[in-house]
């Protein structure tokens, strides 16, 4: 049975160390990253065969790992323009349409959606035609 553990992989000043989260005290050294990948995948086969010698229980990978991009981690804080930028004109120009904007220029300012109007609100205490 084949379990995937995930791995951080950190550069030093002179060489690699990898480390496995999943399995306190797993970790590599090595010169190149091919090479601490290579240290890594053999201290994991070693560290639980170890366990398994000593009685141990396996864990199970918890550990979810993800390479975010900086571009994406900013889009929440510019109000959606990130988002518009990466389109192109024709894309924002047919999403402008759909939207009711044609031409992508926007509305002018003052002038909202156009709403139904809504009936006229008694008023709370008073009945209608008596004085």
């Amino acid at each position: 049975m084949s379990t995937t553990y995930a791995i951080v992989i950190e550069k030093a000043p002179n060489n690699y160390g990898a480390y496995v989260p999943d399995l306190p005290g797993c970790v590599a050294v090595g010169d190149t990253v091919p090479e601490v990948l290579a240290l890594i995948a053999e201290a994991i086969e070693l560290h639980l065969a170890d366990m398994r010698e000593d009685g141990e229980r396996i864990p199970k990978p918890t550990t979810v790992a993800v390479n975010l991009s900086t571009h994406f981690a900013t889009i929440g804080s510019k109000g959606g323009r990130a988002a518009a930028a990466r389109l192109t004109p024709r894309q924002r120009s047919l999403r402008a349409t759909a939207a009711g904007r044609a031409g992508g220029r926007g509305r002018p300012r003052g002038q909202g959606p156009k709403r139904a109007a809504s009936p006229p609100q008694e008023k709370p205490g008073r009945t209608k035609g008596k004085r």
